[in-house]
Order: C-alpha cells, then sequence, then structure tokens
C-alpha cells in the first residue's frame, strides 16, 4: 500500500512546477506515470494490493491526471470498486472509494457513497479517531445497494437518483429510510472502538483519510460535521510539544517524534473540523 501511494502521489503532484523545470518535462514525466499505472493494473480493474483503497487511490490518480472517466482502465478500476466496497469494512477502503466515486459523478453511485460515509461514522472511535475497521453491514443492506444501484434504472424507494438536488445542496430528507435509520442509531449511542485506560484509539494516517471522505460526504445529505468537529477536538488534544502529529497519539503522553506526514494530517484536519463547525453554526443559526 505504502509503495503505490507514494507512487501515484509523486505522480499527482508532478503536476507543480518546480523553479527549472519546464512544462514539457512535467507533462512527460505524467504521461510515464499514467502509462506505468496501466501496465500495473490487473485484468479485473485492480492493483496489485490487497486493499480496495490502492485501487481507488490509483484510478483517482489517472483521472486527475487527466484521464478520461471513459477510459477502458478508468471502467475497470471504478467497477471492481463497486462491486468490492458493498462489503468493504476497511477505513483506507472506504474512504478512497468514497472520494473516487465522487470524483467520477454517476448518480448510481449515490446509494453505495451513502452507504460507505455512514459505515465511517460508525467506526469513529470516542476520542474521535478512526482504526483500521469498521463494522460491517448486514446482508439486508448490501442487497438493497446493489438493488439501488442499478444503472439501467437508477431509481430506489425515494424517487429517481438522477432527479436528487445536486451534491452540496442535499439534506438528510434526501437519504433513503435504511440510512436515516441507521443514523439514528449511530446518535443513540457512544462511539464504537474505544480504547481503554484513556488513551487515544485510532492511527493518524486512517483518520486523515476518513476525515477526507466524510467531508466529500456532506454533499450527499448525510450529517457529518459532527464526526468531523470531533476529529478536529481529538488533534487539537493529540498535538505534540514539537507542534506536530506522530502515527499514533496519546493524551498528556509524549509520544513518538512528530512526522511531516502525519503533522499534514493534523493540519488538514484542523482545516475540515473548522469548516464543518462553521456549517453547523450555519444551521443553527440560518
Amino acid at each position: 500500500m505504502r509503495k503505490l501511494v507514494l507512487m501515484v502521489t509523486l505522480i499527482a503532484f508532478s503536476a507543480v512546477q518546480a523553479d527549472g523545470v519546464n512544462k514539457t518535462a512535467i507533462n512527460t514525466a505524467i504521461e510515464r506515470g499514467v502509462t506505468a499505472l496501466k501496465r500495473a493494473q490487473r485484468d479485473d480493474g485492480s492493483w496489485h494490493n490487497t486493499e480496495l483503497g490502492a485501487t481507488s487511490l490509483a484510478a483517482l490518480t489517472l483521472v486527475e491526471c487527466g484521464v478520461a472517466k471513459t477510459d477502458p482502465s478508468v471502467k475497470k478500476a471504478a467497477e471492481y470498486v463497486r462491486k468490492t466496497a458493498i462489503t468493504a469494512n476497511s477505513v483506507y477502503s472506504l474512504s478512497l472509494s468514497i472520494v473516487f466515486l465522487d470524483r467520477l459523478g454517476y448518480a448510481s453511485d449515490t446509494p453505495l457513497i451513502e452507504s460507505m460515509v455512514v459505515r465511517l461514522l460508525t467506526g469513529q472511535n470516542r476520542s474521535g479517531a478512526w482504526g483500521y475497521t469498521t463494522p460491517s453491514i448486514s446482508e439486508e443492506e448490501m442487497k438493497r445497494i446493489r438493488e439501488e444501484m442499478d444503472g439501467s434504472r437508477v431509481l430506489r424507494a425515494g424517487g429517481d437518483l438522477k432527479k436528487l438536488p445536486e451534491r452540496g445542496k442535499r439534506t438528510v430528507s434526501d437519504l433513503p429510510e435504511s440510512i436515516r435509520n441507521q443514523l439514528l442509531v449511530i446518535g443513540r449511542g457512544p462511539a464504537v472502538g474505544v480504547v481503554a485506560d484513556g488513551v487515544l484509539g485510532g492511527d493518524n494516517s486512517n483518520t486523515q483519510f476518513a476525515v477526507l471522505a466524510l467531508w466529500t460526504g456532506r454533499r450527499y445529505g448525510v450529517p457529518t460535521q459532527p464526526a468531523l468537529v470531533r476529529a478536529y477536538d481529538y488533534f487539537c488534544k493529540s498535538q505534540n510539544r514539537d507542534g506536530g502529529w506522530s502515527y499514533v497519539s496519546s493524551p498528556g503522553i509524549e509520544g513518538p517524534n512528530s512526522s511531516a506526514t502525519m503533522t499534514c494530517a493534523g493540519v488538514l484536519a484542523l482545516a475540515v473540523g473548522h469548516g464543518a463547525a462553521v456549517d453547523i453554526k450555519k444551521e443553527k443559526n440560518p
């Protein structure tokens, strides 16, 4: 997973022009990276990694590098993600699949995205962070998702998915009854994954991906803002004395040295959490 993340990150960020590097050289590097990613793709649409998230990340990179959504490599990856994500409970996989499918923008993916966002909400622990997995969903819920993702009709009990308000303007009332019921259950009890003795559970790498995905989930009417504010509080409490963050954090305990990557994760979560708090304030005082 880490090797693939490094490769696609280098490809994605090679579009940032550095001093002394001309645009032609940058575009050539991107094209070579795209070719390498396509070559590494398996026949079933996945990449050589056990994590579904790796496939979502690689496919997202192709799209961000200018590869068309109708390109065979992207289409194969999307079908693999749709098929596999229905049963997924990995935080990495759920998070990156949400971001990838949202980037594609197909109405028929809405039921799956809604479900994955709710799965992430159930996986947040009491500290505000995430570990590696979330609770699994029922066979009945899997069946509902498959039926509502039927691209030939793009319908569900609530009506035509294509007639939903545009992303970013949806509310809880636009969600199917099954999702609304799951949200009620989440709201009635403490988050899962709590670690004893007051030590913060989860890790900052998983948490950063969950934060990105839940920020995306807002656009589908799922009320992710409270969870994002909890993540904000988690990072405020877990910041190391040097100003950064480590892979894992504990309140009041000096943990491992901070790293640049995890510090970026912390800053990202603070920015997103601030935005979520603004959303909540607007809802209370429109």
